[in-house]
């Protein structure tokens, strides 16, 4: 076999290919956690919404504390106040990134304590294509989710 310059381009770009399709393939339905090495070239954003992320865990954290039981809050009045408050900050961080597995969880809870439960059913979906379970309670809130929004077949 005799090697020519367009032989090996052609196996150059062939060996490209592959390498871009595998990688790709790799990061479908993968849990992204925030951290730097995740977005490159986007430090400064990154650090507004980690600042903002912590700022919204700490006030669903406090809805999660007024009631006694982790599925508590759902229901719990005190605690919609905390999760409606952190709910838009959750989702800007979603808007940057959607792949993370544990802000999913917290916006999908957080719509199911307010009177918007019908929206939380995108993020659970979401989370079950990340293929990882952020919380115990994670199969229950999705059924109650799935049931609301009266999507049967998957129940």
């Amino acid at each position: 076999m005799k090697l020519t310059a367009k032989s090996i381009i052609s196996k150059y770009k062939f060996i490209m290919l592959l390498y871009f399709m595998i990688s790709t393939l790799l990061t479908i339905g993968q849990d992204v956690s925030f951290k730097p090495e995740n977005f490159p070239n986007k430090e400064e954003e990154l650090l507004t919404i980690v600042k903002n992320l912590k700022a919204a865990t700490i006030l669903y954290e406090n809805g999660n504390n007024y009631c006694e039981y982790n599925l508590e809050p759902l229901y719990c009045k005190q605690a919609q106040s905390f999760y409606q408050e952190a709910l838009p900050l959750f989702l800007e961080a979603h808007a940057f990134n959607e792949n993370n597995a544990d802000l999913n969880f917290k916006i999908a809870t957080s719509y199911l304590s307010g009177n918007n439960k019908y929206k939380a059913l995108p993020y659970f979906e979401k989370i079950e294509s990340l293929n990882t379970i952020p919380h115990e309670d994670f199969n229950l809130l999705y059924a109650q989710s799935l049931h609301l929004n009266g999507n049967w077949q998957k129940l």
